[in-house]
C-alpha cells in the first residue's frame, strides 16, 4: 500500500512538472506574441517606451489617435495605451501595469473620454489576454481588480488555458496579428452601414464603482505633476444624436475636469463627425480620418500650450 501511494505520489509531482513546463510555454509564447490581444501589455511590461504623452481609452483610443502624427508635430514621444473593448476600469489597470513597469512617468496622459466609457464594470470581453500572467504576482493581483478569476484559474496550471478554447486550440490557434505602430492600431474598412442602421438609442450612465476608480486615479495623477487631458474625439452625428442624456455626459466630466483643473477638448462636434467617409462604423474613425483627427489634435495640444 505504501508502495503504491509512493508511486500515486511521483505521478502526481510529474504531472504537476509537466503542467507547469507546459503552462509557462503556452504564457511566454503568448506574451511574445504579435496577436493584438496581448502585443500591448508585451510591450508596456518589456520594452522601455520612455513616453512622454501617454493616450489612454478603449478601442476609440486605439484606432484613433497616431503617434506618427502627434510626434512629428509636438516633437514628444508618444505612446498609445488604448485597449479594445474596455471601460474606465479596465484603462486604468492598463495604466497602473504601465506605471510600475516603465522607469518614466509621462508627463501628459490625453484621456479619450467615451459616452459608455464608465457606462458599466466592464470585465469578460477577451479576458484571454489576462491569462499570460497569472504566474506574475503583480500582474495577477492588478488584474483582478477588474477582471474576475477563479481560483483554478489562478492557481492550476493550464487549467484557464483548457477552460477558454481547449487546450489544443490554444496551442494550434493562429495569431490574430495587426498593423501597430507605438500601440496605435489604424484601420482601413468600409463604413459598416447596416449596423448603423441597426442603433438604437443611448442612455449615458456613470457607475458607482468606476467613478470611484477614476476619481482615485485623478487624484494620484494630479499629485504626480502629470497633466492630464480630456478628449472627446468625434463620434459619427448620427450616434450622438441617439444618446439620450447629453448634457449629463458633459456635466459628469466637466465636474471633474473643474475638480482637476483638467482641460476639455471637444470634438462632438466637428466636422469629422458628419461625414461617414471617416468612419469605419458610428463610434470609430478609419485611418484617413484618424489620421485627420490626430492632425487636428496635435495642433489644439499645442495651441492651448498645454506642452509648452
Amino acid at each position: 500500500m505504501k508502495r503504491f501511494l509512493k508511486i500515486v505520489g511521483i505521478v502526481a509531482v510529474l504531472l504537476y512538472g509537466l503542467n507547469v513546463g507546459l503552462d509557462y510555454a503556452i504564457s511566454y509564447k503568448l506574451q511574445h506574441s504579435a496577436d493584438r490581444r496581448y502585443i500591448g501589455w508585451s510591450k508596456i511590461i518589456n520594452e522601455p517606451l520612455n513616453a512622454d504623452l501617454v493616450v489612454m481609452g478603449s478601442s476609440r483610443a486605439w484606432v484613433q489617435y497616431s503617434p506618427t502624427i502627434l510626434d512629428s508635430i509636438l516633437q514628444i514621444n508618444t505612446y498609445n495605451m488604448g485597449i479594445d473593448g474596455s471601460g474606465l476600469n479596465r484603462q486604468i489597470i492598463r495604466y497602473e501595469v504601465y506605471n510600475h513597469y516603465q522607469a518614466k512617468k509621462p508627463k501628459y496622459i490625453v484621456l479619450n473620454v467615451d459616452y459608455f466609457s464608465a457606462h458599466e464594470w466592464s470585465y469578460g470581453y477577451e479576458r484571454e489576454q489576462f491569462f499570460p500572467y497569472m504566474w506574475n504576482p503583480f500582474m495577477r493581483e492588478e488584474i483582478g481588480n477588474v477582471e474576475p478569476m477563479s481560483w483554478a484559474e489562478r492557481y492550476i496550471p493550464v487549467y484557464r488555458y483548457t477552460t477558454y478554447k481547449g487546450l489544443y486550440n490554444v496551442i494550434h490557434e493562429k495569431p490574430w496579428n495587426a498593423k501597430t505602430y507605438k500601440g496605435y492600431m489604424w484601420q482601413e474598412r468600409p463604413w459598416e452601414a447596416k449596423a448603423y442602421e441597426e442603433l438604437t438609442t443611448f442612455h449615458f450612465n456613470a457607475d458607482e464603482r468606476v467613478m470611484a476608480m477614476f476619481d482615485q486615479f485623478l487624484k494620484e495623477r494630479r499629485a504626480e505633476g502629470i497633466q492630464v487631458i480630456f478628449c472627446y474625439a468625434p463620434i459619427y452625428i448620427g450616434f450622438t444624436n441617439k444618446v439620450e442624456n447629453l448634457d449629463e455626459f458633459f456635466a459628469c466630466y466637466k465636474g471633474y475636469a473643474e475638480r482637476y483643473d483638467i482641460p476639455i477638448l471637444d470634438y462632438t462636434y466637428h466636422e469629422l463627425s458628419k461625414d461617414t467617409a471617416y468612419f469605419y462604423n458610428a463610434s470609430h474613425l478609419n485611418r484617413r480620418g484618424a489620421e485627420l483627427f490626430s492632425t487636428q489634435l496635435a495642433h489644439d495640444l499645442d495651441s492651448i500650450l498645454v506642452l509648452k
